[in-house]
């Protein structure tokens, strides 16, 4: 066979074979002919193709499905991406180490407008109760207890667990954090609600701007226009009523401070609200006889069942009751400086 046999020979075979059904590099199959002594040479070159990009896969659908109008204010925000936290670094604390204090007082918020009781404040005000207050490492903003369930945000809106000896950094961002049996959710600085699952939080529907948790399932909040919802299992169900700070209980008992700093309590979602004597910022129930609350003096306050007893100690800007009988309480002052007391 000629050179011009040989050549066309190999333009089939380059193009035919099944072994060679595209070309070997994105510009055809590269191959050379030689022919000396009565020998043909043949080279075929070439190396594999591949894409210049990466793949992409196609984006996923922007609808979000709606929900029904007793949503809060429901805005479908997308989820955020929890900042990157490398391991907690031992020796340090949420916010830094604000130095040593005694028990938590006498800071004062300075925002807080002068205490005046209603006329009529049970316990005339004087000092009927007392607490054994620890000073525990660190700097919050919001703190809150569930038996040995201890979860806090600081003002970097970081959010910390407590393992029983230190803080530990947990993903995600928040503004109010509240502390369950099983559980915990929290609020950001968009209004979006989010779930503990034991593994990583979870978004639920809806916009709240403080939310409560007894457990997983047992969860009211309040939104940007005071509203009361509490979580159905699947949704949020609109009740009565309007409040600025809320609180749910194991036994369904819940406690709110309404805008005027007046305080209610109701027995479950199918209840009706009831208002107690003196003026309260936080209010905080473990169960209908464990209930503990603060005013805009700091002073701190605990339910006796028909009126308010007034501790000895302590000043605290924010509280949290995590245990029947009042006997785990943890709090924090005008300073961000972390109490607990163990009775």
């Amino acid at each position: 066979m000629n050179h011009d046999g040989w050549r066309h020979l190999l333009h089939f075979y380059a193009y035919t074979s099944p072994q060679h059904s595209a070309p070997s590099s994105p510009g055809g199959a590269n191959f050379s002919i030689s022919h000396g002594g009565g020998h043909v040479h043949v080279n075929i070159g070439g190396s594999p193709a591949y894409p210049s990009t990466p793949y992409s896969p196609p984006g996923y659908p922007a609808a979000t499905p709606s929900y029904p109008p007793a949503s809060p204010g429901y805005t479908p925000y997308p989820y955020p991406a929890p900042s990157p936290s490398p391991s907690y670094p031992g020796g340090h604390v949420p916010g830094g180490y604000p130095g040593p204090g005694g028990y938590p007082g006498p800071a004062v918020d300075p925002y807080a407008q002068p205490y005046q009781p209603p006329s009529g404040f049970p316990g005339g005000g004087f000092p009927t109760s007392n607490f054994n207050w620890v000073r525990v490492e660190g700097a919050l903003t919001k703190v809150s207890v569930c038996g040995t369930n201890v979860w806090g945000v600081n003002a970097s809106q970081e959010i910390w667990r407590w393992n029983g000896y230190k803080w530990d950094l947990m993903p995600g961002r928040a503004v109010q954090i509240s502390a369950g049996t099983d559980s915990a959710c929290c609020v950001n600085s968009q209004d979006q609600v989010f779930r503990w699952n034991g593994m990583d939080w979870e978004k639920l529907p809806g916009a709240l701007t403080y939310v409560s948790c007894a457990s997983r399932d047992r969860i009211w909040g309040v939104n940007r226009s005071q509203e009361i919802f509490y979580w159905n299992g699947y949704d949020w169900a609109k009740t009565d009523g309007k409040a600025i700070q809320i609180s749910v209980g194991l036994d369904d008992t819940i406690w709110c401070v309404n805008s005027s700093y007046e305080v209610f309590h109701r027995s479950g979602p199918h209840g009706h609200w009831v208002k107690a004597p003196g003026s309260l910022i936080c209010v905080s129930c473990y169960d209908s006889r464990s209930v503990v609350g603060t005013n805009t003096s700091g002073e701190i306050w605990s339910w006796s069942g028909s009126n308010w007893n007034r501790a000895a100690n302590g000043a605290l800007r924010h509280i949290s009751n995590g245990s029947s009988n009042n006997t785990i309480v943890w709090g924090v002052n005008a300073a961000g400086e972390v109490y607990k007391h163990q009775g």
